[in-house]
């Protein structure tokens, strides 16, 4: 109950789900083991952690992931629908849901996209230590070709600190 407590400061309980790992360690003492920590991986760069201190009580923490970012590239022809090409180009449904938002103005995707129509695009992929793929970042560079017209759209820090996706002009 203290552990639980303790990282309800941190973690919603009700929002533990299916798949979500927890790890518990316990210590063995004069009468027994007992609970000395859990740990929540809730998402690829974090973790939360209870610990049991000296005294028996419990706090907890979050601990962060050195994550390694690599650009990635990935393009594709459009037979269908974005959503189709994307898939085949191993984009997850993230970074698609993120190219539609980065051309949601300008482009018409009901009507404007055609058949042999392509799209290309440079993104962030972050890896964990042992270079297994964990999380996907940020579109650094997209671009459309529909009907042989070229949108490029890049990702860009304006000097007040906002990020947002502009093209070349």
């Amino acid at each position: 109950h203290a552990a639980i407590t303790a990282l309800s400061k941190l973690f919603k309980p009700r929002d533990l789900k299916p798949g979500l790992r927890v790890t518990v360690s316990q210590e063995n003492g004069k009468e027994g083991g007992f609970l000395k920590q859990v740990t929540l991986a809730v998402d690829p760069k974090h973790d939360i952690v209870a610990r049991r201190d000296d005294r028996g009580a419990f706090s907890a923490d979050t601990v962060e992931h050195k994550l390694n970012k690599k650009a990635v590239r990935a393009g594709g022809v459009i037979r269908s629908s974005l959503y189709l090409a994307g898939r085949r180009a191993d984009l997850s449904p993230t970074v698609l849901a993120d190219l539609i938002r980065v051309f949601s103005f300008d482009v018409d995707f009901q009507r404007d996209v055609q058949p042999n129509d392509t799209f290309d695009l440079m993104y962030e992929r972050h890896f964990d230590d042992a270079g297994v793929a964990v999380a996907e970042g940020e579109i650094l560079i997209a671009e459309m070709v529909l009907s042989g017209k070229r949108i490029r759209m890049y990702r860009y820090r304006t000097k007040n600190g906002e990020t947002d996706y502009f093209d070349e002009k």
